[in-house]
């Protein structure tokens, strides 16, 4: 029998043969579609599931039938059943709760007995309330750890080649699942994978004989999946915990790092997603971006690998490299200023971080003005650094959109351009 799926108008946009087919398509769980088929959700991917002739089971039903009321950041469950339920146990067991992605919150069971013509039965209502499952710090460890067991350096590639370049890369939000919005694109694992597989490509088509990745942070959308109190919805299947920091690990140690020509140094920087707590006054530094390095360490043993919770300075060819992610507070500093305490007096300063989402590029200039009939601005160059904010590899969720932002995702490459100066090429993915 055919599925349907259903948006959030009542229209029918698709019909699939199995739940297998429309995940594929789609980058979704088949469980979750089957969940949805029998009733035990109500929604996944923002759509409704039902068999093509069947009565759509997701919304909420009549006495005898559970219901499913997913609201906001939680989510009721509710039935009124003959079965035989009298715990918290036995009722996660019959809405068949993940418990992995759901804490309840608080439960009711009451029971009362009818007499019939059969004979005196029991009838019981329960209702349990659920709010998404914060990942504890053990678990993450436990998980890591598990995973190391059986961990293999990733291979290099050496060619010949010419020149150095530098790869400047922001805010991937790995674990992000966007879709259906006005302004932002669309961003899931197989977007970022196709993205990645360009910048590869991109690279390789310099020619360098040596290859420098800077990272900027917010490698991961949630450790917790409550960043923010309605995160999880914008998060994929799972996407949570040591399972995303595995992911990001592997995404971009195959997909990326060990795709690129004569890769000689990666440089890693915090950003406030990688935070390992819920809320950004507990985890200040982003250890899971630390994490990552970490990881690095055992996926390349021969590469150099540099990493700082704030700020990373870098002498590459000949350009003074300053890396922060650009939450805090040093990023809304005049940037001479950084310059004086971070920069080299010899060298040309580039200051370059993320987290606006968007490209920004900002430079000193000396102005003169000479008064005619009208006034004249002449702009001169003279200074010896810039900052530039980066294009982003993941453009936004509902919430950056609601605040007004949305952009082109990207990256840029930088090189010496034979005379101190940066060469900067912003490509557009």
């Amino acid at each position: 029998m055919k599925i349907l799926q259903i948006d959030r108008r009542g229209v029918t946009v698709n019909i699939w043969d199995t739940p297998g087919e429309a995940a594929k398509a789609l980058n979704l769980d088949p469980s979750h579609i089957i969940k949805c088929i029998k009733g035990r959700r109500s929604k996944h991917g923002g759509y409704r599931w039902v068999l093509e002739d069947e009565p759509d089971k997701s919304e909420p039903v009549s006495e005898g039938f559970k219901s499913y009321d997913y609201q906001g950041d939680s989510a009721i469950l509710t039935a009124k059943t003959e079965k035989s339920i009298t715990s918290l146990e036995e009722a996660i067991a019959f809405f068949e709760i993940d418990i992995n992605k759901w804490e309840v919150e608080r439960f009711v069971i009451n029971s009362w007995d009818v007499s019939g013509a059969i004979g005196k039965k029991t009838n019981y209502q329960v209702k349990v309330w659920l709010k998404p499952k914060q990942v504890t710090l053990d678990e993450v460890s436990d998980d890591l750890l598990h995973a190391l067991e059986s961990y293999i350096p990733k291979p290099l590639n050496i060619t010949r080649g010419s020149g150095i370049i530098t790869v400047e890369l922001a805010d991937f939000h790995i674990g992000a699942d966007v879709r259906d919005l006005l302004r932002t694109p669309d961003f899931n694992i197989g977007i970022l994978e196709d993205y990645l597989r360009t910048i590869v490509n991109v690279v390789n088509s310099y020619g360098a004989e040596r290859v420098v990745v800077n990272f900027h942070g917010d490698f991961i959308e949630s450790i917790t999946g409550l960043n923010h109190d309605d995160t999880w919805k914008s998060i994929g299947p799972g996407m949570y915990g040591a399972k995303v920091i595995i992911l990001a690990n592997e995404l971009l140690a195959n997909s990326l790092l060990s795709g690129i020509n004569n890769l000689s140094e990666i440089n890693i920087v915090a950003g406030n997603h990688d935070r390992m707590s819920a809320k950004n006054t507990v985890d200040t530094y982003g250890e899971a971006a630390r994490l990552l390095a970490w990881l690095f360490t055992k996926d390349f043993p021969g590469i150099v690998i540099n990493y700082d919770k704030l700020i990373l300075v870098r002498k590459i060819d000949g350009i003074n490299h300053i890396m922060t992610h650009g939450q805090h507070g040093i990023s809304k500093r005049d940037v001479s200023k950084i310059v004086a305490d971070y920069g080299d007096s010899k060298l040309f300063n580039l200051w370059t971080e993320g987290h606006l989402h968007t490209r920004t590029y900002t430079k000193v200039l000396k102005s003169k003005l000479a008064e005619y009939s009208t006034i004249e601005y002449v702009s001169m160059d003279e200074q010896k650094y810039r900052k530039m904010v980066l294009p982003p590899i993941f453009t936004g969720n509902f919430y950056s959109e609601s605040l007004g932002y949305a952009g082109y995702a990207g990256f840029a490459i930088t090189f010496n351009n034979g005379k101190g100066i940066p060469n900067i090429h912003d490509y557009t993915l």
